[in-house]
């Protein structure tokens, strides 16, 4: 930021929980991001089985009474911009 031109940067973390059904979260993926949708679809039936199956098992800790609250903490970077002083 700083590189760019910005004075006074600062960084935020920003605590985020994305919370779906236990079963909704291979729905939520394949919506919301192209290139990973993409990559699973080109696999075979088997294989695209077994890739659900590990992240369903992957994700059995974030699970409580088959809700999902999977912890997705953001970063707000802030700065103000420089006049140009050439």
């Amino acid at each position: 930021m700083t590189a760019a031109g910005f004075r006074d940067v600062s960084f935020v973390e920003v605590p985020a929980v994305l919370e779906c059904g236990r079963d909704e979260f291979i729905d939520f993926l394949a919506k919301s991001t192209v290139r990973l949708t993409m990559l699973v679809e080109a696999q075979t039936f088997a294989a695209r089985t077994a890739i659900h199956a590990a992240i369903r098992h992957k994700l059995t800790t974030f699970v409580t009474n088959d809700t999902m609250r999977l912890p997705l903490p953001a970063v707000l970077v802030s700065g103000i911009k420089c006049a140009d002083t050439a």
